[in-house]
């Protein structure tokens, strides 16, 4: 499951209910939410990945891990070497909610302030993870020398209940606002160019950027993919 920005794997006595962690990691895996496999030997097997870190088969059992197949390669370290840093920012909303994200910045010679790119993730109840930077287009604008902020704003998975509560009747109303308060911290620690903020993504992350670009004059352009909107 997911625990903030933390991947954490366990499992659950149905008999007693006590639940056991296994492992806590700031690396993910799976496509949308956390997976893996039991094993019959009690150990269990991950592909784990995370935005510096290519793709790899891991078998974990008690402190023990074991790298099965790592799916580096030049292409991969390519990738790399586009990427200067993978950041993990957290800001404040206007009720003083803690927002978090992932932040990737380019490094093939740009100078901050950059140009910044916001992609919105879809549901609303899902959660960017930290991903390897081949299954999504970030890496593409990375190369491009443009930093993508990835935020989690209320209504994301991982915060529990009342955290997702924060979206149910209000979409686009109060988490459209922590975005756009974190593109503001951005700007103002001098990393992001104010009059170079695009946004983007698809399903729900295209809806908000179609109705965000209503809500503010801060943004340059807009690329709504597969969105819900009249």
């Amino acid at each position: 499951m997911l625990v903030g920005l933390q991947t954490v794997y366990g499992q659950i006595n149905i008999v007693t209910q006590v639940i056991e962690e296994l492992l806590s990691t700031e690396f993910s895996s799976g496509k949308w939410y956390p997976q893996n496999a039991f094993l019959r030997s009690g150990e269990f097997a991950i592909n784990r990945e995370g935005r510096d870190q290519p793709q790899e088969g891991m078998i974990f059992q008690d402190e023990h891990e074991e790298t099965l197949l790592s799916l580096a390669h030049d292409g991969s370290e390519w990738l790399r070497s586009q990427i200067d840093a993978c950041k993990t920012p957290s800001w404040h909303a206007e009720d003083g909610l803690e927002i978090h994200g992932f932040l990737t910045l380019p490094r093939n010679g740009s100078s901050a302030p950059h140009p910044l790119i916001v992609d919105v993730h879809g549901g609303p109840v899902r959660a960017w993870q930290d991903h390897w930077a081949d299954i999504e287009i970030w890496a593409f604008y990375v190369s491009r020398g443009y930093t993508v902020l990835f935020p989690n704003p209320r209504g994301s998975a991982g915060r529990g209940q009342d955290f997702i509560r924060g979206v149910y009747g209000d979409m686009g109303g109060a988490d459209h606002k922590d975005i756009l308060i974190g593109i503001d911290q951005l700007v103002k620690s001098g990393i992001v160019d104010s009059t170079r903020v695009g946004v983007t993504s698809r399903s729900y992350g295209g809806t908000m950027s179609a109705w965000i670009i209503t809500q503010t004059d801060g943004f340059v352009a807009a690329v709504p993919i597969a969105a819900a909107c009249d």
